[in-house]
């Protein structure tokens, strides 16, 4: 039924109708392909943030403990010193 009606239209008409499968048809495959890879680029992307986050943290929790150990090591010393 829709088949018959669809060569009784005028030409125009099925003009714009085949444009617009043509046209939408490969943008639906192209977003079917690139959703994926972007939600997988955005997780990468995410991850290595939180790596980076944790990454400094850890530098700066190294830090504290190198400069806890030098100001330990000056107390002794000048204590060593007074006596």
């Amino acid at each position: 039924m829709v088949l018959i009606d669809f060569f009784t239209k005028r030409i125009r008409t099925k003009i714009v109708i085949l444009f617009l499968f043509v046209s939408i048809i490969p943008l639906l495959i192209i977003g079917l392909i690139i959703t994926p890879m972007s939600r997988k680029t955005t997780e990468e992307d995410a991850y290595s943030k939180l790596r980076a986050v944790g990454f400094k943290k850890e530098m700066l929790s190294l830090g504290d403990s190198v400069k806890d150990y030098v100001q330990n090591y000056l107390e002794k010393d000048l204590h060593l010193g007074e006596k």
